[in-house]
């Protein structure tokens, strides 16, 4: 009963006859459940659930521990910490791609460690990889990416590759691409 009185109230529909409102309001209504129903019924069969997160444009550079810069800084750590990314977990031997996020203001990550970012196929990172694996996660922050994201006021991450020659073939003459990524929640 309150929905139909919800409907017969909307705004679009005040100048009808109250029959025809609810006739119409009806019609919308299975209308608009049959689309819901039909889009279930398609991710259910492609095998893949929904996704809930919000999208996001970024400037995306790329660094590679193994790199002359990076690859000095990793081994200032000492060698039990030198591959360990910033979230104390993730050793980049074993895990060579990821994300790493501006550091905030009070050390803390722009995105916590654990986010799961979709980064879709096209971009330039690892394009040719299947589409379950186009998930990454942030595992890792940087105090120069947080200059270049308070210079440019646009918010930019760095993704980790295996190889400096590929960071360095994905960076470009720019050092960085802008790219469309997927925050997951």
């Amino acid at each position: 009963m309150r929905l139909a009185t919800l409907l017969l109230a909307s705004p679009f529909l005040t100048g009808l006859e109250p029959a025809m409102r609810v006739n119409h309001d009806i019609s919308g209504l299975f209308s608009a459940i049959e689309r819901t129903v039909v889009e279930e019924e398609r991710q259910r069969a492609s095998g893949r659930p929904a996704l809930s997160g919000r999208w996001v444009t970024v400037r995306a550079t790329a660094y590679s521990p193994h790199d002359a810069i990076d690859g000095d800084y990793h081994a200032t750590k000492g060698d039990r910490w030198r591959w360990i990314t910033a979230d104390g977990r993730t050793d980049v031997r074993q895990t060579p791609y990821g994300i790493a996020v501006p550091r905030l203001a009070g050390g803390r990550p722009a995105w916590p460690y654990g986010t799961r970012v979709l980064i879709p196929a096209g971009q330039g990172y690892l394009d040719q990889s299947r589409p379950e694996e186009r998930i990454f996660t942030v595992d890792d922050c940087g105090g120069a990416i947080r200059g270049k994201t308070e210079r440019s006021g646009v918010l930019h991450i760095d993704l980790r590759f295996r190889s400096e020659s590929s960071a360095r073939q994905f960076a470009g003459d720019r050092g960085w691409r802008e790219m469309r990524v997927f925050v997951l929640e």
